[in-house]
C-alpha cells in the first residue's frame, strides 16, 4: 500500500516538474516570436512610410516651383486674352468662324467666347494643382513647357495678327525673363546665384540658333535654290541676307551667333540671364513657326520642342535639391 502511495507520489511530482518545464519552454517560444514580430516590423516601417508618403498628395513647398507656377498662369492669361481679342469681327456673331490652330481649343472656341473661357479656367486650374504636386524636378519641366507653348501662342498672334513682327515675341521674352529670374529666389544660395549658369545656357542658345537656321534652310521653296530672291522669311534681316544666297546667309548666321555669344559672355550676370532667356525664346518663337506652318506638325512640333528645350534648360539651371520653406494650411500653400 505504501509502495503505491510513494510510486504514485513519484509519478505526480514528476508530471508536476514536466508540466513546469513545458511551460517554460512554451514562454520561451512566445517571446521569441514576439522578439522576432517586433524586429520585423522595425524593418519594415520604413518601406511602409515611404508607401505612406508616396500615395499621399502633398503640395509643394519649394519657392521656385511656387513662384514659376504664377508666371505660367500669366503666359497662360496672356494667350487666352491675344485669342479672343484677334478673332475676326465675325466672330462675336458666328463663334463656327473661330481662328484657332490648336483643335482641342478651337471646338471649345467654335461653341462661343463664354464655353472657351470656362474651358480654359478649368485648364489652367489643372495646370497649377499638376505643377503643385510634382516632383520638383518634373514640375520645373513641366511650368517651362507650358510658358513655352503659350508664349509661342501670344507672340504667333502679335506677329500675324498684329503685325508687330520680331518686335512683339522679344517683348514678351524680356517681360518673362524678368518674371523669371528677377525673383527673391535670386540671391546667394539660389540655383541662379553660380556664374556658371549663363556659361552653360548660352550653349543652350547656340543650339536654339543653329536649329532655327536649319529650319529655315529646309524650309524655303524649291523656287529658292535657282531664284533666291523668292526667299521666304518674316524677319527682315534675316530675309535681306537670305535673298542674297545661302552663303551669304550662312556667314551672316555665324557672325551674329559669334557676337550674341560674346554679348551674352560680358553682360552682367542678371543682364545676362534675362539676355540668353530672351534670345532662347527668339530662336524658339522661329524654329516653331517653322515645324508648325511649313513641316505640318500643328501645335504638337511646338510642344514637343519645347518640353526638350525645357527639359536642358532645367538640367543646367536648377539643381535637383529643393527649397523648402515652413508648412502652412492649404490656402495659404496655394495662395503663396
Amino acid at each position: 500500500m505504501f509502495r503505491g502511495l510513494r510510486g504514485r507520489a513519484r509519478t505526480t511530482v514528476t508530471g508536476a516538474r514536466w508540466s513546469l518545464g513545458r511551460k517554460k519552454q512554451l514562454y520561451c517560444y512566445y517571446g521569441a516570436w514576439l522578439e522576432h514580430r517586433e524586429h520585423r516590423a522595425s524593418l519594415e516601417m520604413p518601406f511602409h512610410d515611404a508607401r505612406l508618403r508616396a500615395m499621399t498628395l502633398t503640395f509643394t513647398t519649394d519657392r521656385i516651383v511656387k513662384r514659376l507656377r504664377w508666371v505660367m498662369l500669366g503666359a497662360m492669361c496672356l494667350d487666352l486674352v491675344l485669342t479672343l481679342v484677334s478673332q475676326p469681327a465675325t466672330y462675336w456673331r458666328h463663334p463656327e468662324t473661330a481662328d484657332f490652330g490648336f483643335h482641342a481649343f478651337h471646338f471649345f472656341l467654335n461653341r462661343g467666347w463664354p464655353a472657351y473661357v470656362i474651358f480654359s479656367l478649368f485648364y489652367f486650374t489643372g495646370a497649377f494643382l499638376l505643377v503643385s504636386l510634382l516632383p520638383r524636378q518634373v514640375a520645373l519641366v513641366g511650368a517651362f513647357t507650358l510658358i513655352l507653348g503659350h508664349y509661342f501662342g501670344a507672340a504667333a498672334w502679335l506677329d500675324y495678327i498684329w503685325h508687330l513682327n520680331m518686335a512683339g515675341p522679344f517683348l514678351c521674352n524680356i517681360v518673362l525673363g524678368f518674371q523669371v529670374f528677377s525673383t527673391p529666389e535670386n540671391s546667394r544660395n539660389s540655383d541662379l546665384a553660380t556664374g556658371q549658369t549663363v556659361k552653360r545656357l548660352r550653349w543652350v542658345m547656340i543650339g536654339a540658333m543653329l536649329f532655327d537656321m536649319i529650319d529655315t534652310i529646309l524650309g524655303q521653296p524649291g523656287s529658292y535654290w535657282h531664284q533666291p530672291g523668292n526667299a521666304n522669311e518674316s524677319f527682315a534681316l534675316s530675309r535681306f541676307f537670305l535673298m542674297r544666297g545661302l552663303p551669304i546667309l550662312i556667314l551672316y548666321d555665324l557672325i551674329s551667333f559669334s557676337a550674341l555669344f560674346f554679348v551674352v559672355s560680358i553682360l552682367p550676370k542678371k543682364a545676362g540671364l534675362i539676355t540668353v532667356w530672351s534670345l532662347i525664346l527668339a530662336y524658339y518663337f522661329g524654329a516653331s513657326t517653322w515645324l508648325f506652318s511649313s513641316w505640318h506638325c500643328g501645335p504638337i512640333g511646338p510642344l514637343v520642342y519645347g518640353g526638350l528645350l525645357s527639359a536642358v534648360f532645367v538640367s543646367l539651371t536648377f539643381s535637383s535639391r529643393e527649397l523648402p520653406e515652413p508648412r502652412n494650411s492649404l490656402l495659404c500653400r496655394l495662395c503663396t
